[in-house]
């Protein structure tokens, strides 16, 4: 436990600025809406581990509980709405990219509207945490930011 406690606390020092980035791909003649979300697959075990209580959690281990825990951490950090409804994504899986991990979800059956992500990845670990978010459609980009004082960001699709 001693170990945990001073791994998460010099994760923290390592990282005076805590940033997440998500691509949200809106493909208006599928009605659908890719995300990628990209975080530090490093401060990803540390949370995992303080929650579960799990110490030798490793990302890299792809085995059933890794990959459910995985998951459960993404479906609970990030929700979808249209207009007002929360939407349910298809859970499309993760990689390793050196250092960095990037899950993939889909979302089907969105039409053109308003759509809010709400996004906490680490907001309750991490001071300082913030989650960029780009929209992408029909070749242009717009950008908003999830973090502590804002948890949720909008975007008006075309």
């Amino acid at each position: 436990m001693i170990q945990l406690i001073v791994q998460s606390a010099l994760s923290l020092l390592l990282h005076a600025h805590h940033i997440s980035v998500c691509e949200l791909e809106y493909k208006k003649d599928t009605k659908s809406i890719e995300l990628v979300q990209q975080v530090f697959a490093n401060d990803l075990e540390l949370f995992i581990r303080q929650k579960s209580g799990n110490a030798k959690f490793d990302v890299r281990q792809k085995n059933e509980q890794t990959l459910s825990e995985i998951k459960a951490f993404f479906e609970e950090h990030l929700t979808l709405f249209s207009d007002t409804t929360s939407v349910n994504g298809t859970w499309i899986g993760y990689k390793l990219d050196g250092n960095n991990l990037l899950a993939f979800i889909e979302y089907k059956n969105i039409s053109p509207g308003r759509i809010t992500l709400e996004n906490t990845i680490f907001l309750e670990m991490l001071t300082g945490q913030e989650n960029i978010v780009h929209l992408t459609q029909m070749g242009t980009t717009q950008t908003g930011v999830c973090s502590s004082k804002s948890r949720k960001v909008s975007f008006d699709l075309m």
